[in-house]
């Protein structure tokens, strides 16, 4: 039988991950970054809140310990560098988004706060879907995009997820055993687009 084993997090390799982000390149920008995950870990260790920081333009992000792709773009600005300079460049507000395991929000905020789309998000783990709700709310952008508590898949049914993973959450598999688990319900993206009506020009999935 196999177990999932959760790595020991190792803070130096982290932090050196972070300053060498393609978006870091100064010495300033080094320091900025170690100064906001040092201040972050101190922080949420010793008052257990969330914080909320201004993002790109006048967007915003709600965080709490452990969000790591919420954290990530805190510490660096943009984590997802390369793509969202891509998204950007290329869609038009006349453009659709389907976002696939939205997780917190991120994407989804990206392209309704700062690209000033519409679309559909579907995240399938319910304490990460108040996250992306929170999110979608805080930046008064729920006009813009339908949230959906659900995952997608090849058929409709209901399947076991892992609830305690953060970004990495999965479908359990039969040999794994976990801490916790949440049911869900999937649903096919095609029924979906033939439901809404939506025409994506840009469709992620994670």
């Amino acid at each position: 039988m196999r177990q999932i084993i959760f790595k020991e997090y190792n803070p130096i390799k982290t932090v050196y991950s972070l300053i060498s982000h393609k978006r870091i390149r100064t010495f300033l920008d080094k320091w900025g970054v170690i100064r906001r995950y040092f201040g972050w870990q101190i922080f949420s260790l010793m008052c257990n809140e969330e914080l909320v920081f201004k993002w790109i333009d006048t967007s915003k992000l709600k965080m709490k310990r452990s969000e790591a792709m919420i954290t990530h773009n805190y510490y660096v600005g943009v984590y997802e560098y390369e793509e969202m300079s891509f998204l950007a460049r290329y869609l038009r507000e006349t453009d659709r988004f389907i976002d696939i395991g939205a997780n917190s929000g991120v994407y989804s905020v990206y392209c309704t706060a700062v690209l000033g789309l519409k679309g559909m998000a579907y995240e399938p783990i319910p304490s990460t879907f108040q996250r992306l709700k929170d999110n979608i709310a805080l930046n008064d952008v729920s006009n813009l995009v339908t949230l959906v508590n659900a995952g997608l898949g090849a058929r409709r049914e209901t399947l076991s997820f892992t609830a305690l993973m953060d970004a990495t959450n999965h479908v359990v598999d039969n040999n794994e055993i976990v801490v916790e688990t949440v049911a869900v319900d999937v649903l096919i993206l095609d029924d979906e687009v033939k439901r809404t009506g939506l025409k994506p020009t840009f469709i992620k999935l994670d």
